[in-house]
């Protein structure tokens, strides 16, 4: 919670109160014509000018500081942009690190794509097929704890196939997180989902 600052009476305020005050009294009553009024008011406008003047230096200098800022802030934004664009263009995933490693056997498969794969009626060759002639539709480079990426590819039966695979670049290791048969009504040409 922030700490309210008490309130600081200085001649500016002041000025400024007095100024709006007498410029209200002159604006209810149309006293304008009187030439004390005009007097009071003159002297008013005079002494807010010339305080104007005084505080300018801090207030250009207080301008400049927040332009100075402003960049600063705005330089560290772009910079912070610049490193997450970076760091997902290394989390992308190429199909070719998927084939090598299954080709190795450096395969993960999890339970849930096993049971998908049960439940979808399908076996791992069909999703090791897919993946060999397959291609990558979507990347999510963000995924945590690895970065995974969505592949589409037929079966050597021609089943169109899904399949959500992760991999870690230190081991090499590629790892099947789901696999499903894709619905025709919720993608175009198996490859881009359809806007609901």
């Amino acid at each position: 919670m922030t700490k309210r600052r008490p309130y600081q009476f200085s001649i500016g305020r002041l000025l400024v109160l007095s100024t709006a005050v007498a410029g209200s009294l002159v604006v209810a009553r149309g006293l304008a014509s009187e030439p004390v009024l005009q007097a009071i008011l003159g002297v008013y406008f005079a002494l807010l000018v010339a305080w104007v003047v005084m505080r300018w230096p801090a207030v250009s200098t207080n301008l400049r500081e927040v332009r100075k800022r402003r960049q600063e802030l705005l330089t560290q934004r772009a910079a912070m942009v610049a490193d997450a664009n970076e760091s997902k263009k290394r989390n992308m995933l190429s199909i070719s690190q998927l084939q090598r490693a299954i080709d190795g056997g450096e395969v993960r498969i999890t339970d849930h794509a096993d049971e998908e794969m049960a439940s979808d009626q399908l076996v791992l060759d069909d999703v090791i097929a897919s993946v060999s002639t397959g291609e990558i539709i979507e990347q999510y480079p963000a995924d945590h704890p690895l970065p995974s990426c969505l592949v589409y590819g037929q079966s050597k039966r021609h089943v169109h196939i899904h399949s959500v695979w992760a991999y870690n670049g230190a081991t090499k290791r590629a790892v099947l997180v789901t696999v499903y048969r894709p619905d025709p009504d919720r993608w175009i040409d198996w490859r881009s989902r359809k806007k609901a």
